[in-house]
């Protein structure tokens, strides 16, 4: 049996508050830990990503410049498998120097690992 809207929203609202913690201590590596072995992720229409050491320096990169994104309150979260995904799609928010926002689409699939935490499996978000 599969997992409830309600576990399925705790799980992921978990992953997102400790995702932002790793984000505060700016550890590309620590970052990168919330990502699966095997975890792809693809800037829509511009370029993709594969594997650990390539998510660190892109976690590294992405570190060089202040945090100034957040999620809006639009996510839609599902669960697939019975639990073994989470998949989370909505918006994020990007703050330009000049204070103006913008918001782009994000979808996020977690597969449940081996220690039973969610990793970030398949991140696909947009951008300019």
């Amino acid at each position: 049996m599969g997992l409830s809207k309600e576990e399925v929203n705790a799980l992921i609202k978990k992953h997102t508050k400790e995702f932002d913690a790793a984000w505060e201590t700016k550890d590309a590596k620590k970052l990168a830990d919330f990502y699966h072995p095997n975890c792809a992720i693809v800037h829509v229409g511009k370029q993709s990503y594969y594997g650990k050491e390539t998510i660190i320096k892109l976690m590294e990169e992405f570190l060089k410049y202040p945090k100034k994104f957040s999620l809006a309150d639009d996510a839609e979260n599902f669960e697939a498998g019975n639990g073994e995904y989470l998949i989370t799609r909505g918006h994020w928010i990007s703050e330009s120097e000049d204070g103006s926002k913008k918001a782009f689409g994000y979808e996020q699939i977690l597969k449940k690992h081996s220690d039973g935490r969610y990793l970030v499996y398949h991140d696909e978000f947009e951008y300019e």
